[in-house]
């Protein structure tokens, strides 16, 4: 069903068929459910990516604290016994709060201790 209309300026209007009508209705509806579906979505993506970004600092603060508090004891026992020999290490450290108070023989100690530890074989045997 075609109408016409004629304007007041004098030019005549064509209205669309109503099989155009209702597709470009049933198409306007769609975009419009597409884009709630898809608002939708972006909010529940942001929620599991809020979860498992606190699941992965709280992997990272296990693992990397527990590795990280080693590491630094680790390093601060070397950089003590570099400070026997070191005047500049031994200003360093106690500018930031670190007492040295080990001498000569016990970084001596720790050292043999090491060696002793790296030359003794590893005798453990594993299964295949």
């Amino acid at each position: 069903m075609e109408g016409r209309l004629i304007s007041v300026s004098g030019e005549e209007i064509v209205y669309m068929k109503a099989g155009s009508y209702f597709f470009l209705l049933l198409l306007g509806a769609a975009c419009i459910l597409l884009t709630v579906g898809l608002i939708a979505m972006a909010y529940t993506n942001q929620q599991l990516q809020a979860r498992l970004q606190a699941q992965q600092q709280a992997l990272n603060q296990g693992v990397l604290g527990q590795q990280g508090q080693q590491i630094s004891a680790g390093v601060l026992q070397d950089l003590s016994d570099a400070s026997v020999d070191n005047s500049d290490i031994r200003q360093l450290l106690e500018k930031n709060g670190y007492r040295v108070a080990s001498s000569r023989p016990a970084a001596a100690a720790r050292s043999s201790t090491e060696k002793k530890q790296e030359t003794t074989p590893n005798t453990e045997v594993q299964k295949p």
